[in-house]
């Protein structure tokens, strides 16, 4: 138990800043409800630890031989921006002129990329670490051999670098880059590798400790107990499988950066404690004049030192460059983008224009998984949606284009689907609807899929109204007034889109139009109606030529009368009317008689 305590005591700084360190971690949970120790949460927040930590790892040799870079900032910028330039400004033409035939796009390790591309992050890579030995060549050099001491150096350099930040982009943001260089910083190792790698890592950590018993032993060394070494083992395989199991596989799997870091950081524990540069650190930190005069050259060792920073910092970039892109969203006219930060909804940006927002901010977007382009998204409603009917297309490019949403007018064009009247009588009905996103918030949280949730809402509206009215009117026995779907377009348009615009309204939905493109009975009863409709019209007919001869035959009887050209009795009037009437009316032409005697 003592030796607990006074190991507490003299360890008394590392254990206050952990204890500091869980104490943020509880106040932070609590401020989040939970949302802090949630898998993503902690997977982005390894991410850039593990940024900060490839910068520590090679700031240690730089620390242990009494110097400083505080550069280091601005190299990596420095380096960032020299690659996004070569990337957006220099590499397409040139390797478009140079490989033409590597254009075309292609999947490179899962990622849409093409040769070309490949081809430019691999440049991009070699350009940054020329880069980067450059700076360290430089630092070294006037640290090293020119006795200039290494706080005026490296201060100079975060000025000049950061200048040169500003000179290389012109004050303005060069984006984007090649999605494979994205894929180096942003990406992640699939769930099943990390696992196969967490049980390496377990195996090796329990390997590494017993083999360092031994040799302990072999060379005559003092040794800790082996539950004491067992237990060290057992606390870092512990935290292994807690980031693997939990935090990574826990989201998207162990993240690029990560992998990178603990490459390096195995890298430079070897070259540190295994090797003849890695002592003679130690040795010019722990005595410069003794190192000297034991015949080492100490200026070579300082300078290799920053060449190692330069190195480290070009390992950054690729980390942290992609890390930075990502929160670079440049808008059209007419999109917009929905940001959720850790699963809350921060804000929507929907004027054109260049932003940057918060790395960890994500656009969300429902709709972006649920087909590529608008044609299968059309063809997943229609098919899906109404059981393979197949009478439904989308039109208007509905694009579900990464994670924007399209503030544009877009058109749902129903071609054909069966639905009763107010009589029964089955008809067919098409409807065309114009409609925008008009609030984004709604449209990607209050329903699923507000493309589809319009699709949908449209077909169940169109089914309501249509049962309000009859097809026609003026049959069986409507008054001619009453509104009708044939006769009544405009005002039956009118109440379809504020049927439609209620149903979408919770979805941020606004309808600009509906209206009825395609009206027609239904096949199986199409032959009767029409039959039904001719004979309307033959009585409609045969009414306007009786009323037509009647009226004929009372303004002659008026006239004979009024002229007193000829008296008749009402036998003779009545005859005359009845061979007027069988003139008039008749289908054929009359065939006129001469009557040369009398007519008594």
């Amino acid at each position: 138990m003592s030796k607990i305590v006074d190991s507490l005591h003299a360890n008394f700084r590392t254990y206050s800043m952990v204890i500091a360190l869980v104490v943020i971690w509880i106040l932070f949970s609590i401020l989040t409800n939970g949302v802090f120790f949630e898998p993503r949460n902690l997977s982005n927040l390894v991410r850039q630890t593990s940024l900060i930590a490839i910068l520590a790892i090679g700031m240690v040799p730089v620390i242990v031989t009494g110097n400083i870079d505080l550069s280091i900032g601005s190299v990596v910028g420095f380096i960032s921006i020299i690659v996004a330039y070569c990337q957006y400004f220099i590499f397409p033409g040139f390797l478009s002129g140079l490989f033409p035939s590597f254009e075309a796009q292609t999947t490179f390790l899962g990622i849409s990329t093409s040769m070309n591309g490949v081809i430019s992050t691999i440049l991009s890579i070699i350009v940054a670490l020329f880069v980067g030995l450059l700076v360290g060549i430089w630092h070294g050099t006037l640290i090293a051999y020119l006795k200039i001491p290494a706080f005026i150096v490296t201060l100079g350099g975060y000025l000049a670098f950061r200048g040169g930040v500003l000179l290389v982009s012109g004050g303005r943001t060069i984006s984007p880059v090649e999605n494979t260089l994205v894929e180096i910083g942003q990406g992640y190792i699939p769930k099943d590798i990390g696992m196969i790698l967490a049980i390496l890592v377990v195996i090796s950590v329990f390997a590494f400790i017993l083999w360092g018993r031994g040799q302990k032993f072999k060379y005559g060394f003092e040794r800790y107990s082996i539950t004491k070494d067992l237990f060290k083992a057992s606390l870092i395989s512990a935290i292994v499988l807690f980031y693997v199991l939990y935090i990574a596989n826990g989201y998207e799997g162990i993240q690029n950066p990560v992998l990178l870091m603990v490459i390096i950081l195995m890298i430079f524990t070897y070259l540190t404690n295994n090797t003849r540069f890695g002592r003679y650190i130690y040795a010019y930190g722990g005595n410069r004049e003794a190192t000297r005069l034991s015949g080492i050259n100490t200026s070579f060792i300082i300078f290799k030192v920053y060449i190692l920073m330069g190195i480290l910092c070009m390992s950054v970039l690729t980390v942290v460059g992609p890390f930075l892109f990502k929160g670079l969203k440049i808008l059209n006219p007419n999109e917009a983008i929905v940001l959720t930060l850790f699963g809350r909804y921060i804000g929507s940006i929907k004027e054109p224009g260049f932003y940057y927002v918060n790395p960890f901010a994500s656009a969300f977007n429902p709709t972006a998984g649920s087909a590529v382009d608008a044609e299968a998204l059309a063809s997943a409603l229609s098919g899906t949606a109404r059981g393979g009917s197949g009478n439904k297309k989308e039109t208007g490019k509905p694009t579900v284009k990464g994670k924007r949403i399209s503030l544009k007018a877009m058109t749902l064009n129903n071609a054909k689907q069966k639905v009763n009247d107010v009589l029964g009588n089955p008809i067919d009905i098409g409807v065309v609807v114009i409609w925008k996103v008009q609030d984004t918030a709604k449209a990607v949280f209050n329903v699923d899929n507000y493309l589809e949730f319009v699709s949908v809402q449209t077909d169940s509206a169109l089914r309501n109204v249509a049962r309000l009215y009859p097809y026609d009117v003026g049959m069986d026995g409507n008054d001619g007034d009453e509104m009708s779907l044939r006769g009544s377009s405009q005002a039956v348009s009118k109440k379809l889109e504020e049927e439609i615009q209620e149903r979408v309204a919770n979805a941020g939905i606004h309808v600009l139009e509906a209206r009825i493109t395609h009206l027609a009975y239904a096949q199986e009863i199409a032959a009767a109606m029409l039959q039904r409709q001719q004979a309307s019209a033959i009585i409609d007919a045969r009414k306007m030529i009786v009323e037509g001869a009647v009226g004929m035959v009372e303004m002659a009887l008026e006239m004979l009368s009024e002229k007193e050209m000829v008296t008749l009795d009402e036998e003779r009037k009545a005859a005359m009317v009845s061979n007027l009437l069988v003139v008039l009316c008749g289908n054929k032409d009359a065939q006129p008689i001469v009557n040369s005697g009398s007519i008594y």
